[in-house]
């Protein structure tokens, strides 16, 4: 039986990953059912790191890391690599030798920076790859990192990309400037839609057809300002009461939710207390990506900052609107045609947000456009089953 390995950052608390790696799943299976899939992380872990914040200790923990990491952000990276490297080495060979092909369910991973450099991960995957001649490809990743030749991080994660073990490396947005990191001639590189646009079909999951919620999708305000995007902390949560007063001015009834982060979560029971709300009234969290997609195909519609919950909806035929901190939520609205879905931090009030949401909602989605937009992933799988053949 021939088995095809994926690989990437399967145990994240951000659910946008793990759920990726069940649509790749499903794709596959759809092709050839025969085919055995197992699911391997990339730093070799064997279960989501807890997420719980009611250990000082932990929490005092994170805080230093994230204090060095400002400071010496990429010797950490570095050391944290060294760290992990022997267990990696192992359990890549391990797992590799019988396998017919390796899929990097690829996500945020074309990426190098303090909060995540994959390029190592991606020189071991082609390592691996090599020494049992089989063949590597990168499904739908999102370029989160421009291509700077002077960054030594940036070089590594190109040089791993460019090694003859990757037959295909595909991306869900910024295709010219993965063409910049990929240097092999031999290697077929292009665009795709992000798997997670499979979530309705993998989980058999559809939209409540007869809901009138509206699903508030939370972040974490510190992510605009990691972004540089100049959104302060009390203008996110002063915009989201806004957005939640409007709605309730209209008549309608929202609901805050997460794609699974403690931080996203813990910034939307700071709006709840500011509302005087109890927050299990008004909060839902998911704990799994069958979770994530339930609860998105239970609202009309949903004002969100997460990527993956804009995808979700995308999926389940559910209209969006983005609240941009990162441009991989520009690129995903642009490539499904609906750039006026993501609004960016210059347009960033909760009055022109409803306004645009209200458009998404009684506009939807080109039926025509969205199924050819998802037949991308169908036509690439069976490229990489080919390869593999």
């Amino acid at each position: 039986m021939k088995k095809i390995v994926l690989i990437g950052l399967l145990y994240e608390s951000n659910l946008g990953d793990p759920l990726s790696f069940d649509c790749t799943k499903y794709i596959i299976e759809k092709l050839d059912p025969t085919i055995e899939v197992e699911y391997l992380d990339f730093y070799g872990r064997a279960s989501i790191e807890s997420n719980s914040t009611n250990s000082v200790s932990k929490r005092v923990i994170k805080s230093i890391y994230a204090f060095l990491k400002g400071i010496i952000g990429t010797r950490i990276q570095e050391l944290a690599f060294q760290r992990r490297r022997q267990h990696c080495e192992e359990y890549y060979d391990q797992h590799f030798k019988d396998a017919s092909m390796v899929v990097i369910v690829a996500a945020g991973t074309i990426t190098y920076d303090v909060r995540l450099d994959c390029g190592p991960y991606y020189a071991l995957v082609a390592k691996y790859a090599e020494k049992y001649n089989i063949p590597v490809v990168v499904h739908s990743g999102g370029v989160e990192n421009p291509y700077i030749q002077s960054d030594k991080r940036c070089r590594r994660l190109s040089n791993a990309l460019s090694s003859d073990a990757y037959k295909v490396v595909t991306t869900r947005d910024n295709l010219p400037e993965l063409r910049k990191y990929v240097k092999n001639p031999k290697t077929l590189v292009d665009k795709v839609a992000d798997i997670g646009v499979w979530s309705s079909e993998t989980f058999d999951i559809q939209k409540d057809q007869n809901s009138n919620l509206v699903g508030i999708g939370m972040i974490t305000y510190k992510r605009f300002a990691e972004f540089k995007k100049g959104v302060s902390h009390e203008q996110y949560n002063q915009t989201i009461i806004y957005i939640i007063k409007l709605l309730e001015l209209n008549g309608r009834r929202w609901k805050m939710f997460t794609n699974g982060l403690n931080a996203d979560y813990e910034n939307a029971v700071e709006i709840c207390n500011s509302l005087n709300l109890k927050p299990e009234d008004c909060i839902v969290e998911p704990h799994t990506p069958y979770e994530l997609v339930k609860i998105i195909s239970g609202f009309k519609g949903i004002i969100t900052a997460r990527l993956h919950s804009c995808i979700v909806a995308y999926s389940l035929d559910i209209p969006y609107i983005a609240l941009s901190w990162n441009n991989k939520l520009n690129y995903f609205s642009e490539s499904i045609g609906y750039p006026e879905r993501t609004v960016t931090h210059e347009n960033f009030s909760a009055k022109q947000i409803i306004e645009r949401y209200i458009v998404a909602e009684n506009e939807g989605y080109d039926e025509s456009s969205r199924a050819s937009y998802k037949e991308t992933d169908v036509d690439y799988f069976k490229k990489y089953l080919s390869i593999m053949q």
